[in-house]
């Protein structure tokens, strides 16, 4: 049986979807990879510090990292998702300037359809032995478009609890940039010891 070459090319039309679109955020509890039960990576290397293993396809600045539950810096915490959490931390009594940023941490968010609605959410905490003064700022970025800003200089609120961040944005990309910086509120605070915001499970859908 012969078939006519203007049914092949309908046939492989159907095929190609060109449109098709599946936001993601990697690796968005921090599982990989597997952390030793005993240790927490930090980075950048430094006395004190473990090696420099950052989550993987994250980035990190500063003190920053991730860490097995109900260790190092995430004690008395359970993780949300996995067994895994991220941590950006700074020194108040080391802090000078107006809000200086300590920490950093950042991924690609892609797959996102431009002109359409999504929310992102994920899980955040103060570390519990803290004193409680991180703020937090999260923005979304692409090239020539406008930043977008999901939350500015947010004070964390809770310690050793965790609690639900979400915010709702119009894509105007299919990839955009997710940066996190962690800042102390009072700077040249002269009590002693390092601030800890802790984050696991990022999710994100879209808004019908």
């Amino acid at each position: 049986m012969k078939i006519h070459p203007a049914h092949l090319f309908v046939a492989a039309s159907i095929t190609v979807s060109p449109f098709a679109y599946g936001q993601t955020i990697p690796n968005p509890s921090f599982e990989e990879p597997a952390v030793p039960a005993e240790e927490a990576f930090m980075t950048p290397v430094s006395p004190g510090y473990a090696e420099l293993i950052p989550a993987i396809q994250w980035a990190f600045g500063m003190p920053a990292g991730i860490c097995r539950q109900n260790l190092a810096y995430a004690e008395q915490l359970q993780a949300p998702d996995g067994a895994q959490v991220a941590f950006i931390q700074g020194d108040p009594s080391t802090d000078t300037g107006d809000f200086p940023v300590k920490s950093i941490m950042g991924v690609d968010v892609t797959g996102l359809e431009p002109g359409k609605r999504y929310e992102i959410s994920w899980q955040q905490t103060g570390r519990a032995t803290d004193l409680g003064r991180c703020a937090i700022s999260a923005t979304l970025t692409a090239s020539n478009f406008p930043s977008i800003v999901l939350f500015g200089r947010e004070p964390v609120e809770t310690k050793g609890a965790w609690t639900s961040k979400g915010a709702e944005f119009l894509a105007p990309a299919d990839t955009l940039r997710l940066n996190i910086q962690h800042a102390i509120v009072e700077p040249g605070n002269p009590d002693p010891g390092s601030e800890s915001t802790l984050f696991d499970d990022f999710q994100i859908k879209a808004v019908d």
